[in-house]
């Protein structure tokens, strides 16, 4: 077979104690010619390349390492969509794995698949414990394995990365996101999303979504180091969904389901940004921010300023003045769910 079905981008920045389960799956000679999976290494620092190379060595139709300057997580998506010669294109963090049984499905489903998307389910793994947290990816009662109108159903399905696997030559040209920035994977899969017409579900689970780790961009850590980063892809992805909306967006497709998707999705991100400040708010610097940010989509985005949280909405009464006190039970609610952890 001259083109893979599949093409998985493996994002490997510094991640040595998890990468050997990470391309576990994929050390199988059967998938010889039907998977090539893409590890990137994005300027680290640790021997993570090392241990990649030794299984790459062993299975070398299967892998292929790629060697880059530090760009961050989107830079590896663009390198990686570039390079692609699988059929279909799906994205892998470097401490993230896929189950065997749903990559066997996955790639039986791709062998006929003429669909933009296919959808499957994911699960939420704790780090260390390696117990299942809960899984992701419903499907809101849509019948699996059948050809479906992404623009009829688009709002019943989750938008998030671990669930899609894209035809490669539906983003190509079409998707390129934000570089040397934090948390694009809600811009990746927002873009993606735009050049989609038809829609697969699939009954099996394949992405394991480790989460707990020391570090990870969805910590207090990560999330104090990168809240820039953070604002950087809102504010992104708000000047978007405009172009979206005024159908500009390049491969805009007309469909109310998706202009429900990436409002609902858009704002789940302002509405984080708002979290994030008052999580962050032990430092009172960022009482101005917040003030700052509110400012900037009353002046630019009036729609998505009007329905955010009450917390929010409160606060505006008086001014943020209270925003000490709001941002003790944040952080407590915070410490509760661990929305962040």
């Amino acid at each position: 077979m001259d083109r893979p079905l599949l093409t998985v981008s493996v994002a490997a920045y510094n991640v040595e104690k998890y990468i050997e389960k990470t391309l576990e799956c994929f050390q199988d000679p059967a998938l010889a010619g039907l998977v090539e999976v893409l590890v990137t290494d994005d300027g680290g620092s640790d021997s993570t390349m090392e241990k990649a190379g030794r299984i790459a060595k062993e299975y070398p139709e299967i892998f292929t390492l790629c060697h880059k300057e530090n760009g961050g997580w989107g830079s590896t998506v663009n390198y990686g969509l570039a390079r692609a010669r699988g059929k279909y294109f799906k994205l892998l963090d470097g401490d993230d794995w896929f189950d065997k049984e749903g990559l066997n499905g996955l790639l039986e489903y791709l062998a006929g698949a003429d669909t933009d998307l296919v959808y499957t389910p994911y699960r939420v793994i704790e780090d260390g414990t390696m117990a299942q947290l809960s899984a992701g990816g419903g499907t809101g009662g849509l019948p699996f394995n059948e050809r479906l109108d992404f623009h009829k159903v688009a709002d019943r399905l989750e938008p998030t990365m671990h669930c899609m696997t894209f035809r490669t030559e539906a983003l190509k040209g079409n998707v390129e996101i934000l570089e040397h920035c934090f948390y694009t994977d809600v811009e990746y899969t927002m873009r993606s999303f735009c050049c989609v017409d038809s829609v697969c579900c699939l009954e099996k689970p394949l992405y394991c979504y480790r989460v707990g780790r020391s570090g990870q961009s969805m910590s207090v850590a990560g999330v104090r180091k990168h809240h820039e980063d953070h604002l950087r892809v809102v504010k992104s992805l708000l000047a978007f969904r405009d172009e979206f909306r005024n159908g500009k967006a390049k491969g805009f497709l007309e469909g109310d389901k998706l202009l429900q998707v990436m409002d609902y999705r858009v704002g789940g991100m302002v509405n984080s940004q708002y979290f994030i400040y008052y999580l962050l708010g032990d430092d009172r610097s960022f009482q101005a921010r917040v003030r700052e940010f509110d400012r900037f989509l009353k002046e630019n985005h009036p729609d998505m300023y009007k329905d955010r949280p009450v917390f929010v909405r409160i606060n505006r009464l008086i001014g943020f003045h209270c925003f000490p006190l709001m941002s003790l039970g944040i952080r407590t609610i915070n410490r509760i769910k661990k929305l962040y952890y």
